[in-house]
């Protein structure tokens, strides 16, 4: 049996009917959404349970040694610390941001290729095999627990390897949603569905502290298996083009209007009377070369603006549970849970980003406003978070959401935007691969240089870090965000 016909037993009663043609569009695009905001919400729920760990992995047991006989294997100051061996010693916290950069700099090096991989290949197969591979990795990190493993190498090599797998989700859905929505505003309906980013990091941390305290091998192995079932039940169902059911969506190149506003038109042809499960169109198109995305206008500037946003996020990302821990003394369980508002912020900021870009046309002055604000709002992170709880978890909310919203914003609409400059689909998952590839170069070096600057518990350093990247990042968009602003200005003038 096909998997198309799978496909339309299960989401024919919803998709199927009296409906009209427009209608039934909306509701495969609906679908589409949803499945690969799962799709990318498991991806990401992978990668979290690495930054809850480490605070099992690596902890100061320094107040500890009155009661406990220490380590005569050990120097003096590798005794003030604990955890599993070899992360139990005054560099484990180094280690540990070794095995962030591991993953980092192979997920950035590989995006580039996965989105030339993705555009050329069948992506119900690309999304489906990859995702099994990543919660077979997954598994194999909390192995490690099982069998006591304590090889500093075991954990490379499978952070290496995390890091290439991860890298084919993101081209991969782009490119679904690229084809399922062609040339339409689609800031806030990506502002939405970029929660998934924060929705993953949410419930990878929800699964990962649950465990953590008990059995950190658990943090990694439960949501290996959920990728690996997820991964299943979107290889009997997802449909990655809408071809496949007999609609056709066509990419117009997105030029300016006399006032210098981008269309918001598209034109779609839908002919359901065909035959779904054998569908005879033919698509003429011809993947683009990197060379060619990079000399579409905006994606370099864009790029660079990526790297040092994700460079603050991912610093976030991977750090932020073992900051509260040291700052608030926390266990890794109580860490890693509180550091869920964070997240739950990026939710907000994502939305109300892709609501503004949407409303004014002006994706690059949005992200200038959000990185703007996003300095304040860690530097009171910072002075207030150990007052209390309720102001460490509103503070947190605060900075995630100005964190997160520009992040959200440039890897979804942003890329797909400047991909619909070019008359082809297939230039989604390039696109989207250059600039969320030069990002993921930032989320690299972000988390490398934490533990570094931070040195002995002083982490303001960190901060003092992520208010440059800020700042850097809103200079790279200084020249798109005043066209931007002459636009919207030339717009109100009709």
């Amino acid at each position: 049996m096909r998997y198309q016909q799978l496909s339309a037993k299960l989401l024919g009663p919803m998709v199927g009917g009296n409906r009209s043609s427009e209608s039934q569009l909306k509701w495969h695009r609906a679908i589409v959404l949803i499945l690969t905001f799962i799709v990318y919400t498991t991806y990401h729920a992978s990668r979290r349970p690495i930054a809850i760990v480490k605070g099992e992995l690596h902890y100061n047991c320094s107040d500890q040694l009155t009661t406990q006989v220490t380590n005569d294997t050990k120097s003096d100051e590798d005794n003030k610390y604990c955890g599993w061996e070899p992360f139990d010693k005054e560099n484990g916290k180094n280690l540990l941001g070794m095995l962030d950069s591991c993953y980092l700099f192979m997920y950035a090096f590989c995006m580039f290729v996965s989105g030339y991989f993705a555009e050329r290949s069948n992506l119900r197969y690309f999304l489906s095999i990859s995702l099994i591979i990543c919660g077979v990795i997954s598994i194999a990190m909390g192995l490690a627990h099982v069998f006591e493993i304590h090889q500093l190498w075991y954990f490379i090599v499978f952070q290496l390897a995390a890091g290439i797998a991860q890298t084919t989700g993101w081209p991969a859905v782009v490119a679904i949603v690229g084809e399922w929505f062609g040339n339409t505003k689609k800031g806030l309906i990506l502002g939405i569905w970029n929660w998934h980013t924060s929705v993953g990091n949410i419930v990878g941390s929800a699964v990962a502290s649950a465990f953590v305290d008990i059995n950190w091998g658990l943090s990694f192995m439960v949501p290996g298996f959920i990728c690996i079932g997820v991964a299943i039940i979107m290889f009997f169902i997802l449909i990655p083009k809408p071809i496949d059911v007999g609609i056709q969506v066509e990419l117009t190149p997105d030029d300016e209007t006399k006032n210098g506003m981008p269309p918001a038109t598209n034109q779609i042809h839908c002919d359901m009377n065909k035959n779904p499960l054998a569908p005879e169109i033919k698509e003429k198109e011809e993947a683009i070369t990197i060379w060619k995305a990079l000399a579409i206008p905006g994606v370099v500037e864009f790029s660079i603006c990526l790297f040092f946003a994700k460079l603050v996020s991912y610093t976030f990302l991977f750090w932020l549970p073992m900051y509260l821990e040291s700052t608030s003394h926390l266990t890794a369980a109580s860490s890693g849970f509180q550091s869920i508002a964070f997240d739950i912020g990026g939710c907000l900021g994502s939305i109300i980003a892709g609501f503004l870009a949407d409303r004014t046309g002006a994706s690059a002055l949005t992200c200038i406003v959000f990185l703007a604000l996003a300095i304040p709002s860690l530097v009171a992170f910072y002075a207030w978070s150990t007052v209390s709880a309720v102001a460490n978890n509103g503070l947190q909310f605060i900075a995630g959401a100005f964190v997160n919203g520009p992040y959200a914003l440039i890897t979804t609409a942003v890329s797909a935007n400047l991909a619909c400059k070019v008359p082809s689909k297939s230039a989604m998952a390039t696109v989207s691969a250059i600039i969320d590839g030069t990002g993921s170069i930032g989320a690299a070096v972000g988390p490398l240089l934490a533990p570094l600057v931070s040195g002995s518990d002083q982490w303001i350093n960190v901060f003092y870090m992520c208010i440059a990247a800020d700042v850097v990042a809103i200079l790279s968009l200084i020249r798109i965000g005043y066209e931007d602003y002459r636009r919207f200005r030339n717009r109100r003038k009709y």
